[in-house]
């Protein structure tokens, strides 16, 4: 594990992308909690008619997208491990103004619309960030760098992203609040895609396993 860490931390591709995923799965985290009560506060909306629009976009535009960005991703990188950051770097930095016109729109039709679109842009940055990390890390420790990624991501950035939208939302007050303090913490995409576009710079071209697992030692 100590030889694991090190490599993290000597890796300006794993290590960016890896923060790059952490903030966008706090706003990720936020969108999913926080977008109900927005609809139902904001909106008049009733909890079955919030439900349903945030389970369609979490649900249909979020696997659409998902498996969609794959696709597009390694066709404009066309094999080249430097350009995977194009796909999810556009789509988080697109999810920002999405956000935040969701929070402070008064028309129910266009929030409706800005919570699929949101869907579509929050399922972007799964696929090329996590294939980037595999590529750039030697093989006898990939299962291990990826342990280190989930765990970033899910402690970090599924446990503090609501949380952090909470806190800023009682600090604004208002019917509003909640909406406003959605669109600051998702916002964070941004630096989410600044994140995925230094680790590009850092990355090679083509696809290369630096450090091969060491042969076993003859007996």
């Amino acid at each position: 594990m100590t030889e694991v860490l090190a490599f993290v931390g000597r890796s300006p591709q794993v290590g960016l992308t890896i923060a790059g995923l952490t903030i966008a799965t706090i706003s990720s985290a936020s969108i999913w909690v926080w977008t109900t009560p927005v609809l139902v506060r904001q909106h008049g909306m009733t909890l079955t008619e919030a439900g349903l629009i945030v389970g369609t976009a979490a649900g249909l535009m979020k696997f659409i997208s998902t498996a969609g960005a794959g696709f597009l991703a390694d066709w404009l990188a066309k094999g080249r491990v430097d350009r995977l950051w194009i796909v999810p770097s556009g789509a988080l930095a697109l999810s920002a103004p999405v956000c935040i016109a969701m929070g402070l729109t008064d028309s129910k039709s266009m929030v409706i619309a800005l919570v699929w679109i949101l869907g579509l842009t929050m399922g972007a940055h799964y696929s090329a960030p996590k294939a980037t990390i595999a590529s750039v890390t030697p093989s006898h420790m990939r299962g291990a760098v990826a342990a280190i990624q989930e765990l970033m991501i899910n402690l970090i950035g599924g446990g503090f992203g609501p949380l952090l939208t909470g806190f800023i939302s009682d600090f604004l007050g208002g019917r509003g609040s909640a909406g406003r303090a959605l669109g600051a913490v998702v916002s964070l995409n941004v630096i989410a895609a600044v994140c995925f576009w230094l680790a590009s710079k850092w990355t090679e071209p083509s696809t290369a396993d630096h450090a091969p697992a060491p042969s076993a030692t003859p007996a």
